[in-house]
Protein backbone atom coordinates (compact mmCIF):
# COMPACT_ATOMS: atom_id res chain seq x y z
CA UNK A 1 0.00 0.00 0.00
CA UNK A 2 2.91 2.04 0.52
CA UNK A 3 4.08 1.69 -2.30
CA UNK A 4 0.57 2.51 -4.51
CA UNK A 5 0.52 5.85 -2.11
CA UNK A 6 4.14 6.94 -3.19
CA UNK A 7 3.27 6.08 -7.05
CA UNK A 8 -0.23 8.30 -6.64
CA UNK A 9 1.60 11.61 -5.12
CA UNK A 10 3.94 11.33 -7.98
CA UNK A 11 1.89 11.24 -10.77
CA UNK A 12 -1.58 12.51 -9.43
CA UNK A 13 -1.03 14.55 -6.28
CA UNK A 14 2.18 16.29 -7.36
CA UNK A 15 1.49 17.66 -10.59
CA UNK A 16 -1.97 18.62 -9.09
CA UNK A 17 -0.15 20.56 -6.21
CA UNK A 18 2.17 22.44 -9.11
CA UNK A 19 -1.52 23.54 -10.97
CA UNK A 20 -2.64 24.85 -7.17
CA UNK A 21 0.52 26.49 -7.66
CA UNK A 22 -0.05 28.12 -10.87
CA UNK A 23 -3.42 29.34 -10.05
CA UNK A 24 -2.52 30.80 -6.99
CA UNK A 25 0.13 32.83 -8.25
CA UNK A 26 -2.66 34.00 -11.35
CA UNK A 27 -5.26 34.51 -8.78
CA UNK A 28 -2.85 37.04 -6.58
CA UNK A 29 -0.99 38.46 -9.71
CA UNK A 30 -4.59 39.22 -11.24
CA UNK A 31 -6.44 40.45 -7.84
CA UNK A 32 -2.98 42.47 -6.65
CA UNK A 33 -1.94 44.87 -10.75
CA UNK A 34 -5.18 44.24 -12.48
CA UNK A 35 -7.94 44.54 -9.55
CA UNK A 36 -5.75 47.11 -7.38
CA UNK A 37 -5.27 45.03 -3.98
CA UNK A 38 -8.96 43.52 -4.88
CA UNK A 39 -10.77 46.27 -5.72
CA UNK A 40 -9.31 48.12 -2.53
CA UNK A 41 -11.61 45.11 -0.79
CA UNK A 42 -14.11 43.97 -2.79
CA UNK A 43 -16.14 41.55 -0.96
CA UNK A 44 -16.40 39.31 -3.85
CA UNK A 45 -13.08 39.35 -5.34
CA UNK A 46 -12.29 38.67 -1.37
CA UNK A 47 -14.54 35.83 -1.84
CA UNK A 48 -13.26 34.13 -4.40
CA UNK A 49 -9.93 34.02 -3.45
CA UNK A 50 -10.48 32.56 -0.13
CA UNK A 51 -13.17 30.04 -1.91
CA UNK A 52 -9.76 29.22 -4.31
CA UNK A 53 -7.83 28.57 -0.90
CA UNK A 54 -10.46 26.75 0.92
CA UNK A 55 -10.96 24.48 -2.40
CA UNK A 56 -7.30 23.87 -2.67
CA UNK A 57 -6.73 22.75 0.83
CA UNK A 58 -9.86 20.23 0.83
CA UNK A 59 -8.57 18.90 -2.89
CA UNK A 60 -4.97 18.17 -1.87
CA UNK A 61 -5.23 15.42 0.53
CA UNK A 62 -8.36 14.05 -2.15
CA UNK A 63 -5.47 13.30 -4.55
CA UNK A 64 -3.06 12.71 -2.50
CA UNK A 65 -5.02 10.48 -0.80
CA UNK A 66 -4.26 10.75 2.89
CA UNK A 67 -6.59 8.22 4.46
CA UNK A 68 -6.45 9.51 8.29
CA UNK A 69 -7.23 13.47 6.87
CA UNK A 70 -9.84 12.20 4.56
CA UNK A 71 -11.56 10.24 7.47
CA UNK A 72 -11.73 13.35 9.74
CA UNK A 73 -12.84 16.19 6.87
CA UNK A 74 -16.00 14.01 5.59
CA UNK A 75 -18.26 16.67 6.26
CA UNK A 76 -16.09 19.18 4.93
CA UNK A 77 -15.66 17.35 2.01
CA UNK A 78 -19.40 17.13 1.80
CA UNK A 79 -19.54 20.72 1.19
CA UNK A 80 -17.05 21.29 -0.70
CA UNK A 81 -18.30 18.75 -3.17
CA UNK A 82 -21.62 20.41 -3.09
CA UNK A 83 -20.33 24.07 -3.52
CA UNK A 84 -18.29 22.35 -6.60
CA UNK A 85 -21.06 21.48 -8.23
CA UNK A 86 -22.97 24.59 -7.48
CA UNK A 87 -20.25 26.75 -8.93
CA UNK A 88 -19.70 24.95 -11.97
CA UNK A 89 -22.93 24.65 -12.53
CA UNK A 90 -23.63 28.73 -12.08
CA UNK A 91 -19.83 28.99 -13.70
CA UNK A 92 -21.47 27.33 -17.11
CA UNK A 93 -24.80 29.37 -17.26
CA UNK A 94 -22.16 32.88 -17.12
CA UNK A 95 -20.74 31.55 -19.84
CA UNK A 96 -24.21 30.75 -22.11
CA UNK A 97 -25.34 34.17 -20.63
CA UNK A 98 -22.25 35.88 -21.90
CA UNK A 99 -22.65 34.61 -25.61
CA UNK A 100 -26.43 34.99 -25.47
CA UNK A 101 -26.39 38.27 -25.14
CA UNK A 102 -22.90 38.96 -26.91
CA UNK A 103 -24.22 37.20 -30.14
CA UNK A 104 -27.69 35.45 -29.86
CA UNK A 105 -29.87 38.30 -28.70
CA UNK A 106 -31.46 40.72 -31.20
CA UNK A 107 -29.87 43.65 -31.91
CA UNK A 108 -33.33 45.74 -31.57
CA UNK A 109 -33.83 43.87 -28.28
CA UNK A 110 -30.28 45.89 -26.81
CA UNK A 111 -31.65 49.31 -28.09
CA UNK A 112 -33.38 50.06 -25.21
CA UNK A 113 -31.26 48.92 -22.58
CA UNK A 114 -27.82 48.57 -24.18
CA UNK A 115 -25.77 50.07 -22.49
CA UNK A 116 -26.88 47.96 -19.77
CA UNK A 117 -26.44 44.88 -21.15
CA UNK A 118 -23.10 45.51 -22.78
CA UNK A 119 -21.59 46.83 -19.28
CA UNK A 120 -22.85 43.51 -17.76
CA UNK A 121 -21.50 41.33 -20.97
CA UNK A 122 -18.55 42.67 -19.77
CA UNK A 123 -18.50 42.42 -16.20
CA UNK A 124 -19.21 38.63 -16.61
CA UNK A 125 -16.92 38.17 -19.39
CA UNK A 126 -13.68 39.60 -16.78
CA UNK A 127 -15.39 37.38 -13.94
CA UNK A 128 -15.29 34.30 -16.41
CA UNK A 129 -11.14 34.92 -17.75
CA UNK A 130 -10.19 35.66 -13.79
CA UNK A 131 -12.17 33.09 -12.10
CA UNK A 132 -12.42 30.06 -14.89
CA UNK A 133 -9.05 28.69 -12.79
CA UNK A 134 -11.73 27.78 -9.79
CA UNK A 135 -13.95 25.58 -12.51
CA UNK A 136 -10.52 22.89 -13.02
CA UNK A 137 -10.11 22.86 -9.30
CA UNK A 138 -14.07 22.26 -8.21
CA UNK A 139 -13.49 19.26 -11.32
CA UNK A 140 -11.05 17.83 -9.82
CA UNK A 141 -12.60 17.61 -6.20
CA UNK A 142 -16.09 15.92 -8.31
CA UNK A 143 -13.81 13.84 -10.55
CA UNK A 144 -12.44 12.55 -7.23
CA UNK A 145 -15.17 12.05 -5.09
CA UNK A 146 -16.95 9.99 -7.90
CA UNK A 147 -14.10 7.97 -8.28
CA UNK A 148 -13.19 6.91 -4.47
CA UNK A 149 -16.53 4.93 -4.00
CA UNK A 150 -15.93 2.50 -7.13
CA UNK A 151 -11.89 2.48 -6.82
CA UNK A 152 -8.96 3.87 -4.41
CA UNK A 153 -5.31 3.23 -4.93
CA UNK A 154 -4.79 3.70 -1.36
CA UNK A 155 -6.70 0.64 -0.36
CA UNK A 156 -6.30 -2.56 2.10
CA UNK A 157 -8.94 -5.00 -0.01
CA UNK A 158 -7.37 -8.18 2.14
CA UNK A 159 -8.22 -6.89 5.32
CA UNK A 160 -9.84 -9.15 7.83
CA UNK A 161 -13.24 -7.43 8.23
CA UNK A 162 -15.17 -5.05 6.47
CA UNK A 163 -14.75 -2.61 9.44
CA UNK A 164 -11.21 -3.10 9.01
CA UNK A 165 -11.03 -1.82 5.53
CA UNK A 166 -9.17 1.53 4.56
CA UNK A 167 -12.62 3.70 3.29
CA UNK A 168 -11.74 7.01 1.89
CA UNK A 169 -15.45 7.61 -0.48
CA UNK A 170 -17.98 9.92 1.04
CA UNK A 171 -20.26 7.43 -0.17
CA UNK A 172 -20.28 3.66 0.46
CA UNK A 173 -21.46 2.19 -2.38
CA UNK A 174 -22.00 -1.49 -0.22
CA UNK A 175 -23.36 0.55 2.36
CA UNK A 176 -26.52 2.62 0.29
CA UNK A 177 -26.93 -0.71 -1.63
CA UNK A 178 -28.04 -2.23 1.40
CA UNK A 179 -29.90 0.64 2.66
CA UNK A 180 -31.85 0.20 -0.33
CA UNK A 181 -32.53 -3.23 -0.51
CA UNK A 182 -33.65 -2.49 3.14
CA UNK A 183 -35.63 0.05 2.16
CA UNK A 184 -37.80 -1.76 -0.25
CA UNK A 185 -37.99 -4.90 2.28
CA UNK A 186 -41.04 -5.52 4.37
CA UNK A 187 -39.28 -8.09 6.04
CA UNK A 188 -36.47 -5.82 7.51
CA UNK A 189 -38.73 -2.88 8.68
CA UNK A 190 -40.81 -5.64 10.25
CA UNK A 191 -38.12 -6.79 12.14
CA UNK A 192 -36.69 -3.05 12.62
CA UNK A 193 -40.26 -2.27 14.09
CA UNK A 194 -40.44 -5.60 16.14
CA UNK A 195 -37.10 -5.18 17.92
CA UNK A 196 -37.77 -1.58 18.65
CA UNK A 197 -41.19 -2.60 20.29
CA UNK A 198 -40.96 -5.96 21.48
CA UNK A 199 -37.13 -5.45 22.51
CA UNK A 200 -35.13 -8.58 20.68
CA UNK A 201 -34.80 -9.85 17.24
CA UNK A 202 -37.29 -12.08 16.04
CA UNK A 203 -35.10 -14.24 14.35
CA UNK A 204 -33.66 -15.10 17.98
CA UNK A 205 -36.43 -17.37 17.70
CA UNK A 206 -35.60 -19.53 15.27
CA UNK A 207 -32.14 -19.00 14.98
CA UNK A 208 -30.39 -19.71 18.29
CA UNK A 209 -27.93 -16.59 19.23
CA UNK A 210 -26.15 -17.17 22.15
CA UNK A 211 -26.71 -14.08 23.68
CA UNK A 212 -30.46 -14.19 23.82
CA UNK A 213 -30.84 -18.34 24.34
CA UNK A 214 -34.15 -16.81 26.77
CA UNK A 215 -36.17 -16.13 23.27
CA UNK A 216 -35.07 -19.26 21.45
CA UNK A 217 -38.34 -20.67 20.73
CA UNK A 218 -37.89 -23.29 18.25
CA UNK A 219 -35.10 -24.39 20.01
CA UNK A 220 -37.04 -25.17 23.32
CA UNK A 221 -39.66 -26.83 20.87
CA UNK A 222 -37.61 -29.27 19.76
CA UNK A 223 -36.72 -30.25 23.17
CA UNK A 224 -39.95 -30.33 24.32
CA UNK A 225 -40.15 -32.79 21.16
CA UNK A 226 -37.14 -34.61 22.24
CA UNK A 227 -38.39 -35.31 25.78
CA UNK A 228 -41.80 -36.25 25.06
CA UNK A 229 -40.52 -38.59 22.20
CA UNK A 230 -37.98 -40.09 24.96
CA UNK A 231 -40.47 -40.24 27.60
CA UNK A 232 -43.16 -41.97 25.21
CA UNK A 233 -40.08 -44.51 23.48
CA UNK A 234 -39.32 -45.28 26.86
CA UNK A 235 -42.93 -46.05 28.16
CA UNK A 236 -43.64 -47.98 24.99
CA UNK A 237 -40.48 -49.89 25.86
CA UNK A 238 -41.17 -50.26 28.87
Amino acid sequence: MLLRWIINGWVVGFPFLCFLFVIWVWNLYVNIFWNKWWAEGNLFLMGNTLYIWTQSLVSLPLMFEVPWILKYIKPLRTLSLASAVIYNILFLGSIADFFYTALAEKKEDLEDGGEIDMLLCLMIFYNLVENFPIVFINLGIIGKEMELPWFQLISNTKAPTYEDKVQLSLFDIEETLIFWTHAFNPAWWFQWIFKDVVGYDPKDMIIENKNDEEHYYAGKAVNFVEDEGRDVYGKIKN
